[in-house]
């Protein structure tokens, strides 16, 4: 079981220091996190510096671009390589699950070979490990675990070798030989990759929670996975919105510049939509 008896107050925090004392609103170095995290295990060293700290924030928000990186990659190749866009829709996913465990204080050290959380001991950031298995599993597990997400279909534990899952399918596009799905790549212009993300961002919320369970993925299905990935993108940026809304790191980056226009970050529920066609 995850413990998140914490994970509220180390999201306020790790945000807050963002925002403190002129701090600069860019990213970090790049592997900045990852290498301290290293560093402290390799000495068995389990204070977190306070400044350091605030590298879980900006993580979290350079892996929540990434899912939205990954997302319009994901639908501008749709009808050149289901392959790469089954691949490029499901990581979209899983960078959601990372930057919302971030958030909460929790990383998975490649290096280091360990998970781990942050926590508050009298007043000061300390690092505590924790029982995993695999990288996949572990950030789904933590984020399926903690009270706002639990229960919610589109972040229920998504194992691998579930066939409905939609990490099947990036499982098929990557594992699987022979699968000849070549073909000369003409990218989407701006405007039908807009009209792309419109269409994936009218189905209501939680009208799909599951793929079907064939592995090569046709059509239909890998817009199941966009859908899902997009839906899950919206619910941990309105999260963030209701924790930390005067927050202005978060303010700077939940509306990236580089894909202004290309996507508006809209969700309906089946209620709201169901309302509206009974008009």
């Amino acid at each position: 079981m995850i413990d998140h008896s914490s994970s509220d107050r180390i999201l306020e925090l790790i945000f807050d220091k963002l925002t403190i004392n002129g701090c600069s609103l860019k990213y970090s170095q790049e592997e900045s996190l990852s290498h301290y995290i290293t560093i402290l295990i390799n000495d068995n060293n389990y204070s977190f510096s306070h400044k350091k700290a605030s590298l879980f924030a900006s993580a979290s928000m350079e892996m929540w671009q990434r899912a939205v990186h990954s997302f319009l990659c994901s639908v501008a190749i749709t009808e050149q390589s289901r392959m790469w866009a089954s691949v490029a829709g499901y990581y979209a996913s899983h960078y959601v699950m990372r930057a919302c465990a971030h958030a909460f204080g929790f990383f998975k050290s490649f290096t280091g070979r360990k998970s781990i959380k942050l926590v508050i001991t009298r007043g000061h950031f300390e690092w505590q490990t924790i029982d995993s298995k695999g990288e996949h599993g572990f950030y789904w597990n933590v984020v399926s675990e903690h009270h706002e997400f639990k229960g919610n279909p589109l972040f229920k534990k998504n194992s691998e070798r579930n066939p409905k899952s939609d990490c099947s399918h990036r499982n098929y596009a990557n594992y699987i030989d022979h699968l000849d799905n070549f073909a000369s790549l003409k990218l989407t212009d701006r405007q039908k990759l807009e009209k792309a993300v419109e269409i994936i961002s009218s189905s209501p919320r939680y009208s799909i929670t599951e793929i079907c369970e064939d592995k090569s993925p046709d059509l239909p299905d890998l817009i199941n996975v966009q859908i899902l990935a997009y839906q899950r993108i919206v619910t941990f940026r309105n999260f963030l919105n209701e924790r930390i809304p005067g927050n202005r790191y978060w303010s700077t980056y939940k509306e990236p510049t580089w894909c202004k226009g290309i996507i508006d970050f809209h969700l309906d529920d089946i209620e709201k939509v169901k309302r509206n066609t009974d008009k």
